[in-house]
């Protein structure tokens, strides 16, 4: 039986008013620790690094006493003058030192899970209006610099008609230009922090150590108040807020709204200008819907049912089967237009009308088409030179112009505007349509780009 959905995705998926998107902790489920294992057993061994004693009792642990607890400790620190409190807290809690804070671009394909392979794969699409992070780990830049967005650390021009570059905003100096992905991380960022320690080693000449580490949000009071909240920096992710969220389709992924009171006081000034007529003008999509906490609030704002806003992972099993879900959704909506024949056009209608989650085996085919097989099949046309179309300055992109060092590079089925001819996407669509009324053993997935037929060893 196919989930009701309570929308399609209309914004996302084709809509000109793309979404914002909020990330929370939902998507770094199980690859770093959580509260409750940051809280009690980090927290006790940083006790003991630091020699001061918060008196709470580790025993009987509560969601919110990890900031409870790092409210003590940062107070503790100021009162003995001790210099970027966070910066030593954060260190004593290992952050800086666990691995898992800090992942690194692999050199094979498909080494990222498909929830952050997806969310970059939409951000060079274009497909979000603004990106807010919540979390401390770098999981979603890994993913960006997978499939080609780099870091922006140089002043170089991106000619080519796609995103190459994001910045990480985490002080009011990452303002960055329109054409590099801006990535808001209110609450700061482990990489920032590990530079904020070299800061402090060098002497901090600069202040840096100072206000990169502040960024780190971590205190009860910090997230339960926009009063607490009042530097320069602050004042620039509100206005953001404002700028980058009004008028636009809101998506939240994994995230409780229950600590961050202070967003949630955001949303709320600003709630006229919030509202939409968008079917997805509010997609809270989560484990659990909790209309007691910042769920309930979320959906006043923006004038929804949980009906029409929430989507529940547990129906899709897992949260990367929704993104494989969505992102094959997205890919073959976007070939409708590239058709050769009406026969394949109706063809493909008619594909995009039934696909409904979860997906039976002869949809799972189609998840593993355009997570494996179409990226790789578009990287090999454009490089034989098989698609022209201009860069920025309206000169023809020529083949060796199409970078293929990231393990995933990504190469947008959606451009503005968009070339006369697309020869990599009408060429996959009678591949997709004979594999999916063919052999039910084909394998996309084990060499990604090619399909393989387990049975007699065939590639």
């Amino acid at each position: 039986m196919s989930i009701n959905l309570p929308h399609r995705f209309p914004s996302l998926i084709e809509g000109e008013s793309r979404p914002a998107l909020i990330i929370g902790s939902g998507p770094s489920y199980e690859l770093v620790p959580n509260i409750n294992e940051l809280f009690p057993d980090s927290c006790r061994k940083a006790e003991e690094k630091l020699g001061f004693y918060s008196g709470i009792d580790f025993n009987e642990p509560n969601d919110d006493d990890l900031y409870s607890w790092a409210e003590l400790i940062i107070a503790e620190l100021e009162r003995n003058g001790q210099d970027v409190p966070k910066l030593r807290m954060a260190d004593a809690l290992e952050i800086l030192d666990d691995l898992s804070w800090q992942p690194q671009v692999k050199r094979r394909a498909l080494q990222t899970l498909a929830r952050h392979r997806v969310l970059a794969r939409f951000a060079r699409e274009r497909r979000w209006r603004t990106i807010w992070s919540l979390n401390w780990d770098s999981y979603l830049e890994v993913a960006f610099e997978s499939i080609g967005i780099n870091p922006d650390t140089d002043s170089a021009s991106n000619i080519l008609p796609w995103i190459n570059k994001y910045r990480t905003f985490i002080t009011e100096e990452d303002y960055a230009p329109d054409d590099v992905l801006k990535v808001y991380k209110p609450h700061g960022c482990v990489r920032s922090l590990i530079s904020a320690k070299k800061a402090h080693k060098n002497g901090d000449p600069d202040g840096s150590a100072e206000s990169l580490s502040d960024r780190f949000l971590i205190t009860r009071s910090e997230m339960a108040s926009v009063a607490d909240r009042i530097s320069n920096q602050d004042y620039n992710f509100y206005a953001d807020i404002r700028n980058n969220f009004s008028g636009h389709s809101l998506y939240t992924l994994g995230w409780k709204a229950d600590v961050e009171g202070y967003l949630l006081d955001v949303l709320e000034g600003i709630s006229a200008q919030l509202k939409t007529d968008h079917d997805d003008s509010l997609c809270i999509i989560n484990r659990s819907f909790y209309e007691g906490g910042g769920h309930g609030r979320l959906r006043v704002v923006y004038d929804r049912t949980e009906a029409q806003c929430f989507i529940h992972i547990k129906d899709f099993q897992t949260l990367d089967d929704f993104f494989l879900w969505l992102h094959a959704f997205y890919c073959i909506n976007k070939l409708i237009n590239w058709a050769d024949t009406e026969e394949e056009k109706t063809e493909i209608q008619r594909i995009v009308d039934n696909f409904h989650p979860p997906a039976p085996d002869t949809q799972r085919i189609i998840y593993d088409w355009a997570d494996c097989f179409l990226p790789a099949w578009m990287r090999l046309c454009w490089r034989a030179g098989l698609v022209a179309c201009s860069d920025m300055n309206d000169q023809l992109i020529e083949p060796h112009n199409i970078r293929i060092d990231a393990p995933d590079e990504h190469i947008p089925l959606a451009l503005r505007p968009n070339p006369p001819t697309r020869a990599d996407l009408s060429s996959s669509i009678p591949i997709l349509l004979s594999i999916i009324t063919g052999d039910e053993n084909l394998d996309l997935r084990t060499y990604p780009g090619s399909i393989y037929r387990d049975v007699i060893k065939l590639l």
